[in-house]
């Protein structure tokens, strides 16, 4: 009896290790196919390796967690238009028409990509996202006389929502 309580007092440790070296290593994997099927890996990579979350999602989880990213920088987008409606005047226009452009991303785009993703029809998720791509770069593209002051943040906004569109394509 004693020898057995020897043996697994032993045996746990290893098999702690050996989870904790193969468990990872088996989502990185999962994260590593997943976005080399996607228009830009290293965006892909960088956000889901960024997030705690993804180490034990699957491909669903992943998706949902780049449309979070989407919604974050959508988010982010509106705060930066309300700063420079303040210090832009010259270009309040195409800013405000921008906000709006954000607002629609957030209010249909994210929220139906959620759902989608929630309730198993990714179809509609994937549709979602390739809009929110074409959104962002249409406020990119409001801009007419002057250089648009959040070209980086559009670029990003349409890169993680393509990224987006592909993960959930999987899902089909």
């Amino acid at each position: 009896m004693r020898a057995t309580h020897a043996i697994s007092s032993k045996t746990l440790p290893c098999a702690i290790l050996v989870l904790a070296i193969f468990v990872p290593l088996s989502s990185c994997d999962l994260i590593h196919s997943t976005c080399r099927k996607t228009p830009n890996f290293q965006l892909c990579a960088s956000i889901l390796r960024s997030n705690p979350k993804s180490g034990s999602a699957d491909v669903r989880g992943l998706g949902l967690i780049m449309v979070g990213s989407l919604e974050s920088k959508a988010t982010s987008a509106l705060h930066t238009i309300k700063q420079l409606l303040r210090t832009k005047p010259h270009l309040k226009i195409p800013l405000i028409e921008c906000s709006k452009k954000y607002s629609f991303i957030l209010k249909y785009d994210v929220t139906e990509a959620y759902e989608a993703l929630r309730l198993g029809d990714p179809k509609f998720g994937e549709e979602s996202m390739n809009d929110s791509a074409m959104v962002a770069q249409e406020c990119e593209d409001g801009f007419k006389r002057f250089p648009c002051p959040i070209t980086s943040v559009n670029k990003d906004a349409h890169d993680i929502s393509a990224v987006a569109a592909a993960i959930i394509r999987l899902l089909l």
